[in-house]
């Protein structure tokens, strides 16, 4: 529900845009501490806190659209070892999905619960092909696409580019916080898709 109707909220102006109002839900009554964000004039009279985003995905379930040999689970397993082939001492520890020409292929972890989402944090191979990951979308759903096609989403951020091989990169959402349960990567069409890992730093 909006700030506007729950008095235990904060609304943010986030700079550079529109006026955001933050999103509460349930009896919560957390401040998201979100950098630079300064409160309106509105504040809430109940006690806020600050809390830091931790990251939600790890060990959550995970899938993807295809799989060639390297599951979904690989990318939110806690490890950031970022090499996917068998002729590498730490193989094995990506993701990968096969590739089918005008076909997306995608990844998502679902939380298991509503989160408010302020960034998501991607570990990139680094022993192949970084020109396969480019030009992908970071979306947020409220339930999950694959029971419900057709789920609406939030989108969080769209990577234009390659990501270089190897690199950690912290993708800060647009609209920040985003609530919502289910986090999906999606790549350009045409492409096989590996991640080594995934984080979604989010507040409950």
């Amino acid at each position: 529900m909006q700030c506007s109707k729950t008095p235990s909220c904060v609304s943010f102006t986030y700079p550079g845009s529109l006026h955001t109002p933050g999103t509460c839900r349930g009896h919560s009554t957390r401040h998201f501490s979100v950098g630079d964000a300064q409160p309106t004039l509105r504040v809430s009279t109940y006690l806020m806190k600050e809390v830091e985003a931790s990251n939600m995905a790890v060990h959550r379930p995970a899938s993807q659209s295809s799989t060639r040999n390297h599951t979904a689970t690989k990318a939110n397993d806690g490890s950031f070892h970022n090499y996917a082939t068998v002729n590498h001492s730490r193989r094995f520890q990506c993701t990968h999905t096969e590739a089918a020409a005008g076909e997306r292929s995608w990844w998502q972890v679902d939380l298991e619960a509503c989160y408010a989402i302020l960034s998501v944090i991607i570990t990139a191979r680094a022993d192949c092909c970084p020109e396969r990951l480019h030009d992908f979308d970071v979306d947020v759903y409220d339930k999950d696409p694959e029971v419900y096609p057709g789920a609406s989403f939030t989108r969080c951020y769209h990577y234009v580019g390659v990501m270089p091989a190897g690199v950690t990169e912290e993708l800060v959402c647009d609209n920040k916080p985003i609530v919502g349960r289910v986090v999906r990567i999606t790549d350009a069409p045409g492409e096989y898709l590996t991640l080594c890992e995934v984080q979604v730093m989010a507040v409950p």
